[in-house]
């Protein structure tokens, strides 16, 4: 083995190259700050956010069927199937199987599927939760109404012709079309309310908190937070945390913890922090803000414009005592509020 030693190594490298590894002599404590995580300003803060909530969805058949059609038509290539042949030699020896090419890879399309067709409409029910009747609408674009007949309520046709020249991929692309139609109509439809007085976020778990952070790289010292450390996970919440921490009007703020999630169609969500401002000790502004770098839409992954979208349908149910905002300039946020 002592041949392979430098490749080994070299594998190895590249392999941990990206790894946060951290010296653990470094490591240091976060230690609750009961000054501000028992001062009225904070419980009047979490008073205003802790409360926990449901979400209903509200769209119709017709319009998942329209926008699903539409997209069809206008993007929807289903290419014919491949056969793939290569011609090998197989050898076993100590290190394994080996394996060499004999032949150069040879590809050619399947001009016409002669297999037995499968089930689409039993795919789509199982990958999308979906009616028989509406999937039976949305692939012949025909309705049937209520004499028995069937009228057509597009002008898009039918794509069977793309079905039987490759099933596989047509119910694939398809069912992925309607995942996607059907996820933003239903975040477009979201209605959240608030569960009784008794489902809340207890201000007692931030007490039951163990975090540790790593002074060089995570930490920044903190005289308004629940802590005397604030850990960042990147560049950019570190430099809204030190603009928390340098505006005299913001009289306490949080870094909210993972446990802090709002239940939306795409999984949990966890906003990044809790602020309170007292502007010329007249008026206390409560907001809840999501970081990023871009809050732009064309910048934002899908995923994350949904789950804002939820954020501020979750906090407008709680009374909107609380603002939810989006921001990626805080000089900017400053001056607005």
């Amino acid at each position: 083995m002592a041949s392979y030693r430098t490749e080994i190594e070299t594998v190895c490298r590249r392999a941990c190259r990206r790894l946060p590894i951290q010296d653990g002599r470094n490591r240091e404590p976060v230690v609750l700050n009961k000054e501000i995580y028992l001062s009225a300003e904070f419980k009047e803060l979490w008073d205003k956010i802790k409360w926990k909530t449901r979400y209903r969805v509200n769209f119709s058949s017709d319009e998942l069927l329209a926008k699903c059609r539409a997209e069809m038509a206008a993007d929807f290539k289903v290419a014919a199937a491949k056969i793939i042949q290569t011609k090998v030699e197989m050898a076993i020896e100590e290190s394994g199987v080996q394996t060499k090419k004999i032949h150069p890879m040879r590809v050619r399309d399947v001009q016409e599927y002669h297999g037995a067709l499968p089930d689409v409409v039993a795919y789509l029910q199982n990958e999308t939760n979906l009616t028989r009747r509406t999937i039976v609408e949305l692939l012949t674009g025909r309705r049937r109404m209520a004499d028995g007949t069937w009228e057509a309520f597009d002008e898009y046709g039918n794509h069977l012709d793309a079905f039987r020249r490759n099933p596989q991929l047509f119910m694939e692309k398809t069912a992925k079309i309607v995942r996607k139609v059907m996820k933003s109509l239903i975040v477009a439809g979201i209605r959240y309310e608030r569960l009784g007085d008794t489902e809340f976020y207890r201000q007692e778990l931030f007490a039951s908190e163990e975090l540790q952070g790593y002074l060089e790289s995570n930490m920044l010292k903190s005289k308004r937070s629940l802590y005397n450390y604030i850990i960042y996970d990147s560049k950019n919440e570190r430099n809204f945390a030190k603009h928390f921490e340098d505006d005299p009007a913001v009289k306490c703020f949080a870094k909210l913890p993972a446990w802090f999630k709002i239940s939306t169609p795409l999984g949990s969500y966890n906003p990044d922090w809790a602020i309170l401002f007292d502007i010329d000790g007249e008026r206390k502004l409560y907001f809840v803000v999501e970081t990023k770098g871009n809050v732009d839409d064309a910048y934002l992954r899908p995923v994350e414009r949904e789950k804002i979208h939820c954020g501020r349908a979750h906090f407008r149910a709680l009374g909107g005592e609380a603002a939810f905002e989006a921001i990626d300039d805080y000089e900017t946020f400053r001056m607005n509020i």
